[in-house]
């Protein structure tokens, strides 16, 4: 039953929005100063009506909030005569109706819709069709919404509302539109349902789908679920599954993702009653994530499936995780209210009968009735809660008083399978007074109710639609499955192709490079002969400097556009290897051309300053890598020029060894140290060493045998500097370079 009503309430607040912008007591407060200080006019009234509005909102049960509401409301409509406001949402009628709403709320249905008729009258007499209907509308959600128990004045409640709903459909119907009268349909099947005309509910239901079911509305999708809920109220799981299936289906087709909470959840609970509980578990659980995801989302909702989660997973023998997930979601929603306290303790109650800790469970359950009864008279979350206490009790055989949570019971409409239980409940508790006619009695109906929900043809049918229902799911899956396949080997070959360019693109490079550099060492051999002739010896040796010069800047050049086309292509390719060979190849490019640069920029054209180099270097690595301060850099570095035979071999083992210690010694999360030493020793030897103080190298691994592009590399380039490499695992990696000095003019000390 409390599923309809939700249903309904969210129509409520659809059709009858919040008017006010008070948000809290601050803005209230402020709202009510200013309705004092301000002169009769359109502003004070505005201010009266939102203030009106925010009680409104806020009294749910609290009758004084409801009457602070109707004094604000008065006022406005007083203003609102005063100013002959006759537009606007506070006009004289519109400010008639929101008397209406509240009239009816405190239980006064006569003048509720006394006030509600006289702005339908002269909404009428004005021709203002679309106002009129609403109006009917909304006199039929406030009958609806605002009526009590199951006597004679909770049925003329419905009946109000049903004849509401019908006059507004047939205005909706006569101004054509469409996704309105569907609206008020549904709600009009939804007043069948809580009125007990079930056939009414079901045939307006199917009506709607029968009449709007293509034309692609996401209004339809809610009759479904309607005709679920019904038939799952009188236990015709059988039928209810299969349209609360069309309806999420009908959600997927229509891209509706605001409703999918309300259908998951109804889904949730068809699989419950079927005993399904791991289906129903997970469809509860999507549906809390979706509600979840909603600002100021209903903690009642939240709540409410989140224990029948806990339910699923004590029923699972899974007590501890299900204490975990009521205690999880109290901490995500702190209760707003003393329903919502007794509701959690409800659910607590569950774990802990199941633990077997009963007089925790009893303590629990005790402020269950205490916290929820309040506000809560004739309402079915009252019942639920006085029926998990009574069964609670006659599990202890304390059959009195279970039978004083039960009494009053009988009568009250819930769903079948509650039906069934309090109907076993009575029978314990008469077989225990020794009332054997009246306990076989309602182990007759208890029989009977159980029989009619899983009949076996019932259970045939269900079997049935679940496997069509999986086997559809599963086909359009597996088309899924295939597509996303043939997106993934696309991406893969695209992502080979774009290695293998950039591979190439490597090598003619260093071809190009070497081409250059051979290209430079043969114009210096032809400058030596050329000094030898006197007269032409200053043009030719300015000549010479400029050539070079412009050789190491477009070198240079070339490899930073070399570098921008990498970075580019780097935009387009989500494999992260081929990412990570690229980024890599310009860390390499970059500390070639930098010593091309170093060379353009000095005096001297075929010597490189190591420290200017390594420190520029170092910087252009850390910003590579984002560091910051994460890793400092201590260096340790002789004044030594190299020539550019030995920099860039020297450059390149340099930039491995610096990145390797960048990306592995240390943690994303972890600071650390790395020191760089360039001594020139007096045996004639240079010695570089690398050293960080982070993980190592993995246990076990020989580093004479790492097969690995950068070691490699660094062995080559060390046999290129004619020295020797060392690679050591003590306290972190220590990377060893030693090498002679091509000339001894081509260094100081």
């Amino acid at each position: 039953m409390y599923k309809a009503i939700f249903l309904l309430l969210i129509l409520y607040l659809f059709a009858i929005p919040c008017r006010g912008q008070i948000l809290n007591e601050h803005d209230l407060r402020n709202n009510i100063r200013l309705a004092k200080k301000s002169v009769a006019d359109t502003n004070q009234l505005k201010k009266l009506g939102e203030i009106g509005f925010y009680f409104f909102n806020q009294a749910g049960s609290n009758k004084k909030k409801m009457d602070t509401a109707l004094t604000y409301f008065k006022n406005a409509l007083n203003l609102s005569q005063q100013l002959h406001k006759t537009d606007g949402n506070y006009s004289i009628d519109k400010t008639t109706t929101y008397l209406g709403m509240v009239y009816i709320a405190l239980k006064n249905r006569d003048r509720g819709k006394q006030l509600y008729m006289k702005a339908i009258s002269n909404f009428h007499m004005k021709r203002q069709v679309a106002l009129e209907a609403r109006t009917w509308y909304k006199l039929g959600l406030s009958a609806i919404q605002y009526r009590t128990g199951y006597d004679s004045s909770a049925r003329n409640s419905l009946a109000l509302g049903i004849a509401s709903y019908k006059n507004a459909i047939k205005i909706y119907h006569k101004l054509n539109e469409t996704s309105t009268e569907i609206n008020v349909r549904y709600s009009l099947a939804d007043a069948y349902f809580l009125s007990d005309h079930s056939d009414s509910s079901e045939n307006e239901c199917l009506d709607i789908i029968k009449n709007y079911q293509f034309s692609g509305r996401k209004e339809i999708a809610g009759a479904f679920m309607l005709l679920s809920t019904t038939n799952r109220y009188e236990g015709n799981y059988n039928i209810a599954l299969p349209y609360i299936l069309k309806g999420i289906e009908y959600l997927k087709k229509t891209n509706d993702t605001l409703s999918r909470e309300s259908f998951y959840g109804e889904l949730a609970l068809v699989y419950q009653e079927l005993g399904q509980t791991e289906n129903s578990i997970i469809w509860y659980r999507k549906t809390i994530q979706l509600r979840e995801r909603v600002p100021g989302y209903s903690q009642t909702s939240i709540f409410r499936t989140v224990g029948f989660v806990v339910q699923g997973l004590v029923k699972q023998k899974k007590i501890n995780e299900a204490l975990n997930e009521i205690l999880a979601a109290e901490k995500r929603h702190p209760p707003e209210s003393d329903f919502i306290k007794g509701t959690i303790a409800e659910i607590k109650g569950y774990c802990y009968e199941a633990q077997k800790n009963f007089p925790l469970a009893e303590k629990n359950y005790l402020d269950m009735i205490r916290l929820i009864t309040p506000g809560q008279d004739e309402s079915v979350f009252l019942y639920i809660a006085r029926l998990d206490i009574a069964k609670f009790y006659v599990q202890q055989k304390k059959y009195k008083k279970a039978n004083l949570y039960l009494d009053g019971l009988a009568g009250k409409r819930f769903f079948a399978s509650y039906e069934r239980d309090l109907q076993f409940l009575w029978y314990k508790i008469d077989s225990a007074k020794g009332d054997y006619l009246s306990s076989l009695n309602h182990l007759r109906n208890y029989k009977a109710t159980s029989d009619s929900l899983f009949s076996i043809i019932k259970n045939k049918q269900i079997a049935e639609i679940q496997i069509k229902y999986e086997t559809d799911q599963k086909e359009r899956d597996i088309k899924l499955l295939k597509k996303d396949g043939l997106l993934q080997r696309e991406k893969v070959i695209r992502s080979e192709n774009m290695r293998n360019i950039t591979l190439g693109g490597l090598v003619l490079l260093i071809l190009f490079i070497g081409l250059l550099y051979n290209g430079y060492r043969l114009k210096q051999r032809n400058n030596v002969s050329l000094n030898q002739l006197l007269n032409e010896k200053d043009r030719l040796l300015r000549d010479k400097e400029w050539l070079i010069k412009e050789i190491h800047h477009r070198v240079k050049n070339n490899l930073q556009i070399v570098m921008g086309l990498l970075q580019r292509q780097s935009a387009y390719i989500n494999n992260n290897e081929a990412l990570e060979v690229i980024k890599n190849s310009e860390n390499r490019m970059h500390s070639i051309a930098l010593i091309h640069q170093k060379l353009y920029q000095s005096e001297s054209l075929d010597l490189i300053s190591m420290p200017e180099y390594i420190d520029e270097l170092i910087s252009y690595l850390k910003d590579s890598y984002d560091l910051g301060n994460r890793i400092q850099f201590e260096k340790q570095i002789d004044v030594i020029k190299l020539d550019v035979a030995q920099a860039v071999p020297l450059g390149l083992i340099l930039n491995e060894a610096i990145t390797n210690a960048i990306k592995y010694a240390y943690a994303s999360d972890e600071t650390g140290i790395v020191k760089i030493a360039l001594k020139r020793m007096s045996d004639g030897f240079n010695y570089l060493t690398i050293i960080d103080h982070g993980k190592g190298l993995p246990a076990g691994l020989d580093s004479e045998n790492i097969g690995t592009l950068g070691l490699n590399l660094m062995k080559g380039l060390s046999k290129q500097l004619g020295g020797k490499l060392k690679i050591e695992n003590f306290n972190g990696v220590i990377v060893k370079v030693s090498f002679k000095t091509e000339s001894a003019a081509s260094y100081s000390m």
